[in-house]
């Protein structure tokens, strides 16, 4: 039998260039197969037996997330908001808050909750900074009901 060399690879048209069975069955599945049928590396294949022979067609094992696609203003602006999110969970007396445009891209990627963007906003920050600022100075008080509370609301 004559064997082809890596360089005069036997190849039809319809087929692909002969592969040989290695060690544990394996089998390399060409390059313009893998990137037409968009098999990477890792993925899952399913084989059936045809009458010609054997079927190999790629399988979705689970659903691919879509990869959303950023402007490079938006790319910018999460970079930006990346920053102050760490910041803010290190360190948040010394950090500042997102922008409404930060917020809105954080939401959008997953990086912060929707439902939420208020919180990381600088506006709520200032105000969570300064609640804290006086609690640490002693201008805080304690009430032992909320009727005592209200009632030092009113007066």
């Amino acid at each position: 039998m004559n064997i082809p060399s890596s360089s005069n690879r036997f190849s039809q048209k319809g087929h692909s260039p002969l592969r040989k069975v290695r060690k544990f069955f394996q089998i390399s599945l060409p390059a313009r197969l893998s990137k037409k049928f968009g098999i990477a590396e890792g993925e899952y294949v399913e084989m059936q037996e045809t009458k010609e022979g054997i079927l190999v067609k790629p399988v979705q094992v689970s659903e691919r997330v879509p990869v959303m696609r950023l402007s490079a203003k938006e790319q910018g602006l999460l970079a930006q908001a990346k920053t102050k999110i760490e910041k803010i969970n290190t360190n948040w007396l010394g950090s500042h808050g997102l922008t409404e445009h930060e917020a809105q891209i954080a939401a959008k990627v997953g990086l912060i909750d929707p439902e939420q963007i208020w919180w990381w906003l600088e506006s709520w920050q200032k105000q969570e900074r300064k609640t804290e600022q006086d609690k640490r100075a002693g201008n805080e008080e304690a009430f032992d009901s909320a009727e005592e509370l209200i009632h030092r609301l009113r007066s």
